[in-house]
């Protein structure tokens, strides 16, 4: 299968967790999944099998996001 590329806005993700919803979104392809932080800073590039839908686009901004460690 042709992997495809898209995008995704970086704001509030961390590329880990990012890379570990997308290879539970396509586990048939967890060696072929690439993140790349794009050299503006702003978004991911991913090499994923096909293109995030909107509902995978809402689950992401919802609940794969970035959580800073508290101080304690």
């Amino acid at each position: 299968m042709a992997m495809k590329v898209d995008t995704f806005p970086e704001y509030h993700l961390r590329e880990e967790a990012l890379v570990d919803y997308l290879k539970k979104e396509f586990p048939d392809h967890v060696n072929d999944i690439s993140v790349t932080a794009q050299k503006s800073g702003t978004s991911y590039q991913l090499t994923i099998p096909e293109l995030l839908t909107s509902a995978q686009r809402d689950y992401i901004t919802e609940h794969v996001r970035y959580e800073p460690d508290t101080i304690e």
